[in-house]
C-alpha cells in the first residue's frame, strides 16, 4: 500500500513493514497487531503447578509459554514444517513431558517439554488423541489423511489400523472416552468426499462402530468433545456450523436406522461454533464452553440452552476454550481468539 509518505508491505511470517523514504529503508509497524495464525490451544495438566499452556496452528507450529502465558517461545525444534494441524499433551505431561504434533509430514513426539521433535509415524495426520490412562497404557490414537484411523498402545513406537467404515477416511477430530482404557469408545468426525458433509462415528468397546446422523456443515470446522461424566450418561458434543449437537437421549437403537442428533445454536443470532470443551463445576455438574464468532458461551443443562461470558471480550472470534485442570476450584477458563491472541477468565 502506497500514499504520499509511506510505503507498506505485508508479510506473511513478518507482519507489516513502513518506509518512509525511497524504500532503502525499512522499520516494523506492527504494534497493536496480533497476526500469528494459531488456531489450537493446550494445558499442561498441572498448570496450576508449572504454567505450562501450548498454542499451534497451520504455518505457525507450536510455542509455548511456562509462566502461564507471560512469554512465548518457539517449540519446532526438530518439526519438518511449520504446519501443525492438531497437537496433544500427555495426562501425565507432569511426569514424562511428552506432546504430540500431527502434520501432513507424519506424526511427531517431543519427550521434553517440545524442546525437540522425532518423528514416529510417517503417516499423513489430521487429528491425534492420548488416552486419558496414557501412563499405563501408553495408546495414541491418529486420525491419517484418506487412510483412517492408526492406534499405538506403546506410545508410538509401532502402530496398527484401527478397522473402521470403509466411508470413514477424511479425519478432522478425534475424542476418546474418560475410560477408554476399559470401554475402548472413541468419536471420530469425518468429512464425506461427495458432499463435504460431516459425519460422527462412534465407537463401542466390541469395536462396532455407529454412524450419527450427518451434519451440513460442508466440511467446516469440528470440534469434539466428551463428558467428564460419559459412563454414567453417555453424552458427547460436536461443534459444526451454527450448533453445539449432542445425541438425542432417548434415540432408539438397534432399530436398522441411524441415531438422532439434537442441534442447539448458542444464540439467537446463531454464530459459527468453533469449540466446544466440558469441565465439572464445585457440585460436580457438567458444564459446557463454547468458542463462537461472537465470543465464549456457557451451558449448565448439557447444552440445551446457552449464555454468553462477555463480560471483558472484545469481541474476537474465539478458535479454542478450555477450562483449566482444577477448574471445579478456581473456574478459570483460557480462550484463543482469532488473530493469535491468548486470554484468561473466569466462568462465573
Amino acid at each position: 500500500a502506497v500514499s504520499p509518505s509511506a510505503t507498506f508491505v505485508g508479510l506473511a511470517q513478518d507482519g507489516v513493514w513502513r518506509s518512509g523514504g525511497k524504500l532503502n529503508r525499512w522499520e516494523p509497524a506492527n504494534a497493536g497487531l496480533a497476526v500469528r495464525a494459531f488456531s489450537g490451544l493446550a494445558l499442561s495438566p498441572t498448570l496450576a503447578q508449572d504454567g505450562t499452556l501450548f498454542v499451534f496452528g497451520p504455518g505457525e507450529g507450536v510455542a509455548c509459554s511456562e509462566d502461564g502465558g507471560q512469554s512465548w517461545f518457539e517449540a519446532t525444534e526438530g518439526l519438518p514444517s511449520l504446519d501443525v494441524a492438531a497437537f496433544a499433551i500427555s495426562p501425565a505431561f507432569a511426569r514424562d513431558d511428552t506432546l504430540y504434533a500431527a502434520l501432513s509430514d507424519g506424526v511427531y513426539r517431543s519427550s521434553n517439554r517440545g524442546r525437540n521433535w522425532e518423528m514416529v509415524s510417517d503417516m499423513p495426520a489430521q487429528a491425534v488423541a492420548l488416552s486419558p490412562g496414557f501412563a499405563n497404557d501408553g495408546a495414541v490414537l491418529i486420525g491419517a489423511s484418506e487412510l483412517g484411523v492408526f492406534v499405538s498402545a506403546d506410545r508410538g513406537q509401532t502402530w496398527h489400523v484401527m478397522p473402521v467404515p470403509q466411508e470413514l477416511r477424511t479425519i478432522t477430530a478425534l475424542a476418546l472416552s474418560p475410560a477408554y482404557a476399559t470401554d475402548g469408545h472413541v468419536l471420530v468426525a469425518a468429512v464425506r468426499p461427495e458432499d463435504k458433509a460431516l459425519d460422527v462415528w462412534q465407537r463401542d468397546k466390541r469395536g462396532t462402530w455407529q454412524r450419527w446422523l450427518g451434519l451440513d456443515c460442508q466440511g467446516g470446522w469440528t470440534s469434539l468433545s466428551m463428558s467428564p461424566l460419559y459412563a454414567q450418561d453417555g453424552l458427547w458434543f460436536a461443534a459444526s456450523g451454527d450448533a453445539v449437537y449432542r445425541p438425542l437421549q432417548f434415540a432408539a437403537k438397534g432399530r436398522g436406522r441411524e441415531l438422532e442428533l439434537t442441534a442447539h445454536p448458542v444464540a439467537a443470532e446463531r454464530p459459527s461454533v468453533l469449540a466446544v470443551s466440558t469441565a465439572l463445576d464445585r457440585q460436580n455438574r457438567l458444564q459446557l464452553f463454547a468458542g463462537s464468532t461472537q465470543g465464549v458461551f456457557t451451558s449448565q443443562d448439557g447444552g440445551r440452552t446457552w449464555h454468553s461470558l462477555a463480560e471483558g471480550w472484545p469481541g474476537d472470534p474465539v478458535l479454542a476454550v478450555l477450562p483449566s485442570p482444577t477448574h471445579a476450584r478456581d473456574r478459570q477458563l483460557y480462550a484463543l481468539s482469532l488473530g493469535g491472541m491468548v486470554w484468561r477468565g473466569k466462568a462465573e
